[in-house]
């Protein structure tokens, strides 16, 4: 009778093990099902170190980057939407597909011919927007970035965004909103809320769209190709001196960083 009752509890324990087992893979199925959904979905957003660890990377360019990357410490901080394609970010914008540009419009300081191109999304009502701007600048005379202003934040956007894309010279109407930015009254450009919209704000909603079709979400945010497969995405997280080192490429005799 012992005997039996010792082989019944082995045997319990047994299928209580196998049970521990499957319901650990059942659940690793289901987390896996999760991220793929949040991939699909652009839910939420992952840091680079998560996207370069493994599941959640972004095969348009994460597999070129590991931990070797000396950029690694850096971009780490940056935080990346789930679904974002560097490689159609940068197809979109530029133009090199057609379709996907729908409209997009956006503007390049002056400078030098043959720089590097870098893409950046921002509000003109976003405060990490103008922030980022200016530590952008100083980086201008190497890279040539395009900027491209969106609706997100309130009704001031789409209008301040068409107003600049509109000018004459776009990138002296973006210096004049980021005088006037710290003014309560105008928050940059001063537009008005009702009557007829300005011609350009349709190029505006056209860049919104645009970004997130590439599974962009917040903003600021930028794509620059470093290198062959190589798309270095940037935010308001990084600083004056991380932009400069991770806006870089290769041996580029364009880039000089400035002492």
């Amino acid at each position: 009778m012992m005997e039996e009752k010792k082989q019944e509890e082995r045997g319990v324990s047994r299928r209580m093990a196998a049970g521990t087992v499957l319901a650990a893979a059942a659940g690793l199925v289901i987390a896996k099902d999760a991220a793929a959904s949040q991939l699909a979905t652009g839910s939420s957003v992952v840091p680079y170190a998560e996207l370069i660890d493994g599941a959640l990377e972004s095969a348009s360019w994460a597999e070129a980057h590991t931990r070797a990357d000396p950029h690694y410490a850096i971009l780490k901080k940056v935080m990346i939407p789930f679904g974002w394609n560097g490689k159609k970010m940068i197809d979109a914008f530029s133009g090199q597909v057609p379709m996907l540009q729908q409209g997009s419009r956006g503007f390049s300081y002056p400078g030098p011919e043959g720089r590097p191109v870098a893409y950046f999304v921002f509000d003109t009502q976003g405060e990490n927007s103008i922030r980022m701007i200016e530590r952008l600048k100083p980086l201008l005379h190497d890279i040539d970035i395009h900027f491209y202003p969106v609706a997100y934040l309130n009704w001031r956007s789409g209008p301040q965004g068409a107003q600049i894309l509109g000018a004459a010279e776009p990138w002296r109407a973006l210096d004049r909103h980021i005088v006037s930015f710290s003014d309560p009254e105008t928050r940059g450009l001063p537009v008005n809320r009702t009557g007829e919209r300005p011609a350009m704000e349709s190029a505006v909603w056209a860049n919104g769209k645009v970004y997130r079709e590439v599974g962009g979400r917040d903003v600021p945010f930028g794509v620059f190709k470093s290198g062959p497969n190589r798309y270095v995405p940037f935010d308001g997280s990084l600083t004056e001196e991380d932009l400069r080192t991770v806006l870089r490429k290769g041996d580029s005799p364009y880039y000089s960083p400035r002492k």
